[in-house]
């Protein structure tokens, strides 16, 4: 009788949250304006499975998105989605990421931002809270958020695509699954909260993920902080979410 061969564990997709992990945020948003968004695992969970089901329903399985986001929980969300449909993520500015693979799919906060070489492009508001984009899409883009709302709230993860990287960045940064897994367990903290603030620049968004990943391994709350936050709203998170912990940003 011929042995029964059992699919590699996936290290990455074990870090996220799940439909289950509702008993305590993972990940708190801070933005200009004092405005404040904590989401429980489950709701991360709820957006990525959404993420996920647009991507694989517009483009097919295990491929790569490009993100050119504000580091913040929407940035996040369509990471998660993009690994759970068994692709990867390049993420920062689409003229930086030109010598890489050309991605199936691009999420931007403006037209112009779009990667014009993916088939399929999707604009997302900059307003943490929108509802829908707020501007004009155009007949083939679509909106990032109110085109993912009709998908299902839970997505069973895929196996991964051999030889797409996990992550890619701007900075020249590019991680399979086992790498981004295997850094984000190899840097987790000890503390119950850790800061992770936003900045701008080659990598900065590449970083930002990964520390929440980070945090996420530690099981620590992930406080993540817009880099156009001023110092004196830096600190206000700091102490509202008593973290004991602190990425370099």
């Amino acid at each position: 009788m011929p042995a029964v061969s059992h699919p590699t564990p996936d290290r990455l997709v074990a870090l996220l949250p799940g439909p289950a992990d509702a008993d305590r945020p993972w990940l708190v948003n801070y933005s200009p304006g004092s405005e404040r968004i904590e989401l429980t695992g489950h709701v991360l969970s709820m957006w990525a499975s959404k993420s996920a089901g647009l991507l694989t329903t517009e483009s097919g399985e295990g491929v790569l998105v490009h993100v050119d986001l504000p580091v913040g929980w929407r940035a996040v969300t369509w990471c998660l989605g993009a690994w759970l449909a068994g692709g990867g993520v390049a993420l920062g500015p689409a003229p930086a990421l030109a010598g890489t693979e050309v991605p199936e799919v691009s999420v931007a906060g403006a037209l112009e931002d779009l990667d014009a070489r993916a088939e399929v492009q999707v604009l997302v508001p900059r307003a943490s809270l929108a509802v829908r984009f707020d501007g004009e899409t155009g007949p083939l883009t679509l909106d990032g958020v109110a085109d993912v709302m009709s998908h299902a709230d839970r997505f069973t993860p895929l196996p991964a695509t051999p030889g797409l990287p996990a992550l890619l960045a701007d900075d020249g940064t590019r991680l399979d699954r086992t790498e981004l897994a295997a850094a984000a367990l190899a840097q987790a903290p000890t503390a119950r909260a850790v800061l992770v603030r936003g900045s701008t620049g080659p990598g900065a968004a590449a970083r930002a993920v990964r520390e929440v990943l980070s945090a996420w391994a530690g099981g620590a709350r992930a406080v993540l902080v817009d880099a156009a936050c001023d110092e004196e709203l830096v600190a206000l998170a700091a102490r509202q979410e008593r973290v004991t912990g602190r990425r370099p940003g």
